[in-house]
């Protein structure tokens, strides 16, 4: 027996592999290229990794999104499998204590541009609810006929502020410092030579917690300056 083929199928084989020409060069590429997304944002960069995607910015307020074109790439991903973000959690203790003994420092290496804008202590994040502590004893000595120098030290970092004045719980003169330090010292000018003068002194950590003393007296005696005369011949 022979098998006769119709002439009629033919010409829809042809079109069937036709088609099947097209959706492979055309569809297919289009939706399983290893192309990285396009991102507006520069702010990630991926390389090698099985998949990635990114999110629309649209809900960000206008305010804000300006300014993400000004950011430059932080975080550089290279042959991950996978990334993920993680909110940050409260510093423990510890490390609190640790913390305060860091000095304020900025260093910029190899800087393309820099710019200044104030400086928000993280409180939420550093959790910091202790007062500073005094270390030793408050110290006053005369530093001229009208001058004397009250210091003292902190267990942390911390401001310096000696309010003073010649009737007690009456202080009608505040000397500050804002710069934060352990070893304070702070100079009480224009006083009067066998006067007493009433004071307290506090300190205030980068936490915002304050520590003040009770207050204390002190009777100030200038140094006598004396001229001696000079005979010239």
């Amino acid at each position: 027996m022979k098998m006769q083929i119709r002439k009629t199928a033919i010409p829809w084989l042809v079109v069937l592999a036709l088609g099947l020409v097209v959706l492979l060069t055309t569809f297919i590429p289009r939706h399983l290229s290893a192309e990285p997304l396009a991102c507006n944002s520069t702010g990630f960069v991926i390389t090698g990794a099985d998949a990635n995607w990114c999110e629309s910015t649209t809900s960000v307020p206008s305010a804000f999104r300006s300014l993400l074109d000004l950011v430059t790439a932080r975080v550089s991903t290279d042959y991950a499998r996978a990334h993920y973000r993680t909110a940050l959690t409260p510093v423990p203790d510890p490390l609190n204590s640790n913390l305060a003994l860091v000095a304020s420092h900025i260093g910029l290496d190899y800087a393309r541009a820099n710019q200044r804008v104030p400086l928000t202590f993280p409180v939420d994040i550093v959790n910091d609810t202790v007062a500073p502590q005094l270390l030793g004893d408050i110290t006053i000595t005369s530093s001229g006929e009208t001058t004397a120098q009250l210091t003292w030290t902190t267990d942390e970092f911390a401001d310096s502020t000696v309010a003073y004045g010649t009737a007690s719980g009456n202080y009608t003169e505040t000397i500050s410092d804002d710069q934060y330090v352990t070893a304070h010292a702070v100079s009480l000018t224009g006083l009067d030579s066998g006067v007493t003068y009433y004071y307290q002194v506090s300190s205030t950590d980068l936490s915002g917690n304050t520590w003040q003393s009770l207050e204390q007296s002190f009777t100030f005696e200038g140094e006598q300056l004396i001229y001696l005369p000079v005979v010239m011949r």
